[in-house]
């Protein structure tokens, strides 16, 4: 999972990036989220505040998505497909079967 510094640490670093992917409204965005990590320097918990901040335009979102996304090790994002042990015995024999018919 991400953390709160992980968030904090985007909003830092997608500020660069905010007229790129915002054009004129980058100028407004920017100055909330200064703001915002201002107060995060003070000790406020504003993860929250800043991810919503950011979820108002895709741009943002998407590019902040991507970010926490490649926080994540990748042991967690693995796929899980939980299987029981019937079903491995029935795939099992229902393999051996065609094997044998063939």
């Amino acid at each position: 999972m991400f953390t709160a510094e992980d968030i904090l640490k985007g909003a830092k670093l997608i500020i660069p990036h905010l007229l790129s992917l915002l054009g004129e409204d980058a100028e407004q965005l920017e100055l909330e989220l200064l703001a915002l990590l201002a107060r995060a320097e003070e000790g406020d918990a504003v993860d929250n505040q800043i991810l919503e901040l950011l979820a108002q335009h895709d741009a943002t979102r998407d590019w902040m998505r991507q970010y926490l996304a490649d926080k994540i090790p990748s042991s967690v994002t693995r796929k899980y497909s939980p299987k029981s042990d019937n079903q491995d015995s029935d795939s099992k024999t229902e393999n051996q079967s065609n094997k044998s018919n063939k």
